[in-house]
């Protein structure tokens, strides 16, 4: 584990001084093809007055094929963090098109089994891997419903969905039709023609890599869920064993990822899982409605009541 700076480039100012609250540090999950997978750990600078200290892990968003694990926080949830001393994990994995889908599932797998057998071991870290909660947001978001129903983090004790891609089939069908801007598949193509494909990419700067993800969705290669039927979550509710407490909040006018998607994910939830608990909230906004969020926004205090009934666990 090594001490780094955050990449400030995409992060509002909001953001930017909760970041000078933390200790922040790198390390490795998993190592592909001689390829290290990073992890970024945010350490809240105050000491622990409680015992150990409990986690959040952050899951970035991007459409499957951008993104990195220290842009563009969000600051509720840094507040959030800050709130309770928790520890901040957020994992990079591989992306697309370098990448298919089903390898971002697999780093999904293993950054779990190294929450669960090696993160505690780190030096210099004190805490506790039982009293966790998961937040992400877009295919973050999906990554994070997928955590809990495919069973990679057994430990969560709530999860936390912002505006999710969560059912991928209808996801895919709904980036044909306008507003979503329409790219032909020759540019995936292009740019697949001229990659090694011998190289891995696990981290790409936010807005540039969009053109590739909406070719990818719309002429139906994001993912084959004929033979990975699991990775859509809105399918894999149905053989879901465990699944905690779920936050979920999801913009109106949502133009990237639908609306309609999370309001059936939610749906179907409560159909087959009435117990679990849930909180759904679909305030007006685009995507990414939450980008300069603190946590004393309106229509965050009720939900942020709702997570804290079970996280921190006491």
């Amino acid at each position: 584990m090594k001490k780094t700076e955050i990449n400030t480039k995409f992060q509002v100012q909001a953001a930017l001084d909760l970041l000078q609250l933390f200790d922040i540090f790198v390390d490795t999950y998993k190592t592909v093809n001689d390829h290290p997978i990073g992890v970024h750990i945010l350490i809240p600078k105050t000491k622990s007055t409680s015992g150990r200290r409990p986690i959040l892990v952050k899951l970035h968003g991007g459409g499957w094929h951008e993104g990195t694990s220290d842009d563009w926080w969000r600051p509720w949830t840094l507040e959030l963090a800050l709130k309770h001393n928790a520890v901040v994990v957020s994992p990079d994995y591989r992306l697309m098109p370098e990448s298919q889908f089903q390898d971002i599932a697999d780093d999904l797998r293993d950054f779990w089994r190294w929450v669960d057998t090696d993160f505690e071991a780190l030096p210099g870290l004190d805490v506790d891997t039982s009293n966790l909660a998961i937040v992400g947001e877009s295919a973050g978001g999906h990554l994070s419903a997928l955590s809990v129903l495919l069973g990679f983090s057994k430990q969560a004790a709530v999860v936390m969905l912002q505006y999710p891609a969560l059912a991928i089939r209808k996801h895919c069908d709904y980036v044909t039709r306008a507003p979503a801007p329409q790219v032909p598949v020759s540019v995936l193509d292009t740019y697949l023609a001229n990659v090694d494909p011998s190289k891995l990419l696990t981290r790409a700067e936010f807005a540039t890599r969009m053109d590739l993800a909406y070719a990818s969705g719309q002429s139906g290669r994001l993912v084959d869920l004929d033979r990975y039927p699991h990775l859509d979550p809105i399918k894999s509710l149905e053989t879901a064993d465990r699944i905690p407490p779920v936050f979920l909040f999801h913009g109106t006018n949502d133009t990237s990822v639908s609306v309609k998607d999370s309001q059936l994910w939610v749906e179907k939830l409560e159909r087959l899982h009435p117990d679990v608990p849930i909180h759904a909230v679909y305030p007006h906004g685009e995507h990414v409605l939450d980008q300069e969020a603190t946590l004393a926004e309106p229509w965050l205090k009720e939900p942020i009541a709702f997570v804290e009934r079970y996280w921190p666990t006491k």
